[in-house]
């Protein structure tokens, strides 16, 4: 079971995909201060992503490292994550690597303003 976080692409509020090579740096800052600083975001768009798959999906349940699944088990499944195991899963899918590389190669010290982050502004 495949959600953003499974892609390079940001879903935006209105519904519309944009690579992230394509947000400006400080859009691209703001979504990693989100996935840190808002854990149960991160749970609340996972969630979204599975409710709007149809019902019939067939496969495993959606897990940190396993993301095929049946509704209701993967959301049960999101909900038991921790605040910092929400953190790791942001920052190391697919959406969020794709991000923390595309700060870099605009030459943001990615670490510092990840310990800003976690450390407090």
């Amino acid at each position: 079971m495949n959600t953003r976080f499974d892609s390079d692409e940001w879903i935006t509020a209105q519904g519309e995909y944009i690579l992230v090579s394509n947000l400006e740096t400080s859009h691209l800052i703001n979504i990693l201060k989100m996935f840190i600083k808002q854990p149960l975001r991160t749970i609340s768009m996972l969630i979204k992503d599975i409710e709007r798959l149809d019902d019939h999906t067939r496969g495993d349940v959606w897990s940190k490292n396993n993301r095929n699944g049946v509704k209701k088990e993967s959301i049960r499944e999101i909900t038991k994550m921790k605040p910092e195991e929400c953190v790791e899963y942001a920052l190391t899918s697919t959406l969020g690597v794709t991000m923390l590389k595309e700060l870099n190669t605009r030459g943001v010290d990615v670490k510092n303003i990840i310990t800003f982050m976690k450390e407090g502004e």
